[in-house]
């Protein structure tokens, strides 16, 4: 196709379209223009313009913070943090702290907390969890 029956090819997309859709999606004939110029260079060149496909693999919950759990299947992370606060709870049902040993009889003061963080390959997962008031889970961190 040289530039004149290029050119016509373009006006006459521009301007026939019945219900405008080109006019309003790309608002400007020079936007079309570009973006006309580009497809037509993915046309001529497509190794200089390959896909790349991302590759998606399965992510176990497990690996997942009991947040992100909880947006998948909230069933399993209501479980998870209730199993581990009835692990921390006395006969009285006070709860208590994994690191200092403080007490209260509601879970307010508490966090449930990775024993080795995730950032260490820790999982979310029963045996890994535990509840630290708020100061011990400030100290802690990521550690």
């Amino acid at each position: 196709m040289d530039e004149c029956e290029k050119a016509k090819y373009i006006d006459n997309l521009w301007d026939s379209s019945d219900d405008n859709m080109l006019r309003l999606f790309f608002g400007r004939k020079l936007y079309f223009l570009k973006q006309f110029d580009i497809e037509m260079m993915k046309i001529a060149h497509p190794d200089v313009y390959e896909i790349e496909t991302v590759e998606y693999g399965k992510k176990y919950l497990e690996s997942l913070p009991l947040h992100e759990i909880g947006k998948i299947r909230p069933d399993l992370e209501k479980m998870l943090r209730d199993s581990t606060f009835e692990k921390y709870t006395d006969s009285e049902g006070n709860y208590h702290c994994a690191c200092c040993g403080f007490t209260d009889k509601t879970r307010a003061p508490f966090h449930v907390d990775h024993i080795i963080a995730m950032n260490n390959g820790g999982k979310s997962v029963l045996e890994n969890l535990q509840i630290l008031c708020h100061r011990c889970n400030g100290e802690k961190g990521d550690k």
